[in-house]
């Protein structure tokens, strides 16, 4: 072995020590750029193979670079501790900080920093030879024509960079083109692994392009497991800038890596240069990129000037210039070209292909291409193709290109007849492939196969993730919940990728079911919310309460779940819970009604959702000592005290009478009420803690007597001892119970005429000598037989009661009503407030509910009608259906109500003339009337379907459907 030589810095200053020898071979024992003692002369007295080894501090030079002609280690104690740099005085000569020119053996540097250095190229490091940098950071140098980091730049030369940083670089031309501000690789061979190429700064002198902001390569390049990102490429005037990030002019390869965030940039001028690849620029040679990110990159056309246009803007991450470009199970998202800015008259550049710009070869394999933008100006020239924009030649397979902005996802450039020198598209399909908006590309004939390629698919449908880390080396977007890639890949080629981007693998080729696109999502169920309560009531004593909902969420497959709770629609708390468990929400709640939703997300989107109403009631005013208030209105309360307890009922409108009232008919103008049997009553019931009807009873609206100027004070209320009053449940006496009542008439559509009626004493604001009706009420036949309903604008016919009922003390004590939780609710079947006519025996049935649907075009194998019961109290069963058709070979084979099969005979052919189904026709509808049945106050689909040749015949039809009696039906 050859003697080994360390650098060591004993104090302040660096020593070179033999490790190998019982001597030193060579000492540093100051920071001078020369002479005995400095880094310079050590370097120059090492020997082949030997190894410096450096510690902490700053080294810097004045007379010139450091040039290395030997196999030769220095090794540094690690980038952030030791940096030799040219002198920042005035004066300092222009040189590198090192020249690596020996042509045989290796030479490694490694733990150091390189900066300030100055030259025509190489401005940091020039390789001639074969050099390795490890844990360097190559930084703040400049250079005049290339490779403002480091260059590597002969024929059979080679650099590999580990685990470095190559930041903070220029090149600034004058007179020529510019190459490579970060890293210059010439026809030798470079790799680079774990490293970061960042916000190095190309610019080219007026006139002449600019070539790589980050990275240029002429040479072969392999890139793995590293980071291009914040680089910038721009043309001189009128000059073109390509490859923000990257611009390949041989082999490049780039494995695991991302390129993001870089800029290309046309010069500005009369006629602004192009700015094309923001990420990556091909301009020869091929370029492959493998389970890699292109994102956040920019195509910029320079500015025009002297009303002229902008320059074009192309291919905002990838610009496929000449020969090849394969980008295999990698993401290009997120990324823009932009044409320049117009000047004066001169309108804004043209811009093309936010993703990917292919004027060459260009194969994407299992990619995802989503979220990019072509800025389309409208006074500019045209921009399309915000996914891609080919026209030459391009290939997709098992490839995602949705999501992304532009007038299209995927353009692809006509062949024009008069121009036949222009370049044209041509895309070559091999199957399961994702696409968005085209320029005709779905036309018959078309490129993609419709048995196995997707287009016009919308960003909905596919439902991508946010480019974020997922897990694997580099950023993408996941396939959430019920995306349409989900297990629509090629499950038959086995030249399938064995993972996806981010390493992951793939279900098994034979029975496995692969996504489309770069990433494969993973089995997934849906979180769960259960114990959750539907509606919570509280009682409040102040403006607001409190009130906690709890629940129990759960996932199956163990992930993390975010639970957010929403208070009427704002957001008002996120819990994390991972795999599941009880989560509550105490919030404050104003006096009212408030909607609670609470909502459980997985990693992948798939949500439950769950609404809970909480109504925070107002405290009820205090009542005298031993005295219970309870009030309802049309519902159900809660009652607990040992007093007596007064029960106030406000019945508007009335419950089962639809507010017209049972025998609210038939009346002509100037009639007397009277005989108000039937239709006059409020039933209550008292429910003990278990739920037990221990007391139920009706109370009397109205005696039968007429009111006449004879006898003002026949109306009168009965209670539960007469007229329709009665006990249905337990036993009442007069010593039970106290009742009052207050009633309002609406007559005439106009105003109501009020009754207050307190036991036998009658007030009346009404005319004398009977309760006179000052307009028809809903006509009948003549001998008061049979009402129709008519006319909806007569539902205004309606009446409005309030009682009064007051259950004494001794009562409730013999019931065992004792400080416990009683409830008192309406007997809804007991319900009625309307006065009836004079004519005795009155039947009251509901209109015939003929619907006539109408004429309908018929242009699809089932037509379908919307149908509502609107009644509030009334269900109605369809009895017929009739039905004609101008053509008399029309095949009818089924109709539905809703879910249910109501006729079903196939091939049944139907005359012109027309055919009834049910009730009076020849063709029954299913016997099981549930199955005919439309409830009240819900919504219904009628489906007519037909055999396929009835489509082809049938022009038109109409129909009218017959329900049941008391319904109220209209078509939505």
């Amino acid at each position: 072995m050859k003697i080994l030589r360390n650098v060591i810095a004993p104090l302040l200053v660096m020593t070179a020590v033999l490790l190998s020898a019982p001597a030193w071979a060579a000492t540093v024992t100051n920071t001078n750029d020369s002479g005995s003692g400095s880094l310079r002369q050590a370097i120059a007295d090492a020997a082949a193979g030997d190894t410096i080894s450096l510690a902490p501090g700053t080294i810097t030079l004045t007379s010139g670079e450091l040039v290395i002609n030997k196999d030769l280690t220095i090794s540094g104690p690690g980038s952030g501790k030791l940096t030799i740099q040219r002198s920042t005085a005035g004066g300092t000569p222009e040189f590198r900080i090192f020249n690596v020119t020996s042509s045989t053996g290796t030479i490694t540097i490694s733990g150091l920093t390189v900066s300030n250095g100055l030259a025509l190229f190489g401005g940091g490091i020039n390789n001639e030879g074969s050099l390795t940098l490890d844990d360097c950071a190559i930084t703040g140098n400049v250079a005049k024509e290339s490779g403002g980091g480091v260059a590597n730049r002969l024929n059979g030369s080679s650099l590999t960079l580990i685990n470095s940083f190559v930041t903070g670089n220029s090149v600034a031309t004058l007179g020529i083109d510019g190459w490579g501000a970060g890293v210059y690789n010439g026809p030798g061979t470079m790799v680079v692994t774990h490293c970061t190429v960042s916000n190095n700064s190309l610019q080219a002198d007026a006139g002449h392009d600019a070539y790589g902001g980050g990275v240029y390569n002429e040479g072969s390049l392999t890139i793995t497991g590293s980071k291009i990102n914040g680089n910038h490429s721009t043309g001189g005037g009128d000059a073109d800038g390509g490859g923000g990030g990257i611009f390949n002019d041989n082999q490049l390869t780039l494995a695991t890596s991302t390129v993001d965030s870089n800029t290309a940039t046309g010069g500005a001028g009369g006629g602004p240069g192009r700015g094309y690849g923001g990420g990556i620029a091909n301009g020869g040679g091929d370029t492959t990129l493998d389970r890699s990110t292109v994102s956040g990159n920019f195509a910029v056309g320079g500015a025009g000037s002297d009303s002229s246009s902008g320059g074009s803007g192309e291919g905002g991450g990838i610009a496929v210039d000449f020969d090849f470009v394969t980008v295999d199970t990698s993401t290009v998202s997120g990324n823009t070209s932009s044409g320049g800015a117009g000047n004066g008259s001169g309108g804004p550049g043209s811009s093309h292909g936010g993703g990917i710009f292919n004027q060459s070869f260009a194969a994407l394999f299992n990619c995802t291409i989503a979220t990019n933008v072509v800025n389309v100006v409208p006074t500019g020239f045209t921009g399309d193709g915000g996914g891609i924009y080919n026209m030459y030649l391009l290939e997709l397979k098992n490839t995602i290109v949705v999501a992304n902005t532009a007038t299209v996802d995927f353009f692809n450039k006509p062949y024009d007849p008069n121009v036949p020198a222009d370049p044209s598209g041509s895309v070559y399909s091999d199957g399961f492939n994702l696409i968005g908006k085209t320029n005709g590309l779905d036309s018959v004939g078309g490129p993609f196969d419709p048995a196995s390629d997707w287009l016009n698919r919308s960003a909905t449908e596919v439902n991508l993730g946010p480019l974020q880390d997922n897990g694997g080396p580099t950023f993408t977007h996941a396939l959430l919940c019920a995306s349409f890639a989900i297990d629509k890949g090629d499950n038959t080629n086995s030249w399938g990728p064995a993972t996806d981007q981010r390493g992951f693998p793939r279900p098994e080729i034979v029975g496995g079911l692969i996504d489309i696109g770069a990433y494969e999502a993973r089995k997934n169920t849906p979180p769960t919310i259960t114990n959750v309560l539907s509606l919570v009531t509280m009682t409040c004593a102040s403006p607001s309460c409190s009130a906690t909902i709890s629940v129990n969420v759960a996932d199956a497959d163990g992930d993390p779940l975010s639970v957010v709770w929403t208070v009427d629609g704002k957001i008002s708390q996120t819990t994390s819970v991972t795999g599941g468990g009880p989560v509550s929400f105490t919030g404050s709640y104003l006096l009212g009604a408030h909607d609670v939703t609470i909502t459980v997300t997985d990693p992948s989107m798939c949500r439950a959702t769950w609404l809970t109403t909480v109504i925070m009631n107002a405290e009820p005013t205090p009542c005298p000592a031993g005295v219970f208030s309870y009030s309802v209105s049309g519902g159900v309360g809660t009652i607990d005290n040992n007093g007596d307890l007064n029960i106030r009922y406000d019945q508007f409108p009335a419950p089962n009478d639809n507010s017209y009232g049972l025998n609210a008919i038939g009346w002509s103008n100037g009639h007397t009420f009277g005989n108000l049997s039937g239709s006059d009553k409020a039933g209550f019931q008292l429910r003990d803690p278990n739920g037990v009807v221990r007391l139920e009873f009706y109370i009397d609206t109205l005696s039968a007597t007429a009111v006449t100027a004879a006898t003002p004070s026949g109306y009168k209320s009965l209670g539960p001892f007469g007229g329709d009053g009665r006990v249905v449940v337990g036993t009442l006496t007069p010593a039970d119970i106290a009742f009052d009542h207050s009633l309002a008439r609406n007559l005439n559509n106009t105003g109501y005429c009020r009754i207050k009626v307190v036991n036998s004493v009658n007030y009346a604001d009404c005319t004398t000598g009977g309760i006179n009706l000052l307009v028809n009420s809903p006509p009948t036949d003549a001998n008061h037989a049979t009402y129709v309903i008519s006319n909806s604008a007569l539902l205004k016919w309606d009446f409005h009661n309030t009682f009064f009922v007051t259950i004494k003390k001794a009562k409730l004590d013999s019931l065992g009503f004792v400080k416990e939780t009683w409830k008192v609710e309406p007997d809804l079947v007991a319900l009625h407030n309307s006065p009836a006519k004079r004519c005795p025996a009155t039947t009251v049935v509901g209109a015939s509910c003929s619907l006539t649907i109408g004429t309908q075009k018929i242009s699809s194998k089932t037509v379908q009608i919307a149908i509502s019961n609107k009644s509030t109290t009334a269900d109605a069963i369809m009895t017929a259906l009739r039905l004609s058709w101008p053509a008399a070979n029309g095949m009818l084979v089924q109709v539905k109500l809703g879910s249910n099969v109501v006729y079903d005979i196939p091939d049944m052919a139907w005359s012109a003339t027309g055919v009834t189904l049910g009730a009076g026709g020849s063709q029954p509808l299913v016997s099981d009337t549930t199955k005919l049945l439309l409830r009240k106050n819900t919504n219904y689909t009628l489906q007519l379907i037909f055999q396929n040749s009835a489509v082809q015949d049938l022009s038109q039809y109409t129909s009218t459907a017959s329900f049941g009696t008391g319904c109220l039906l209209e078509i939505l």
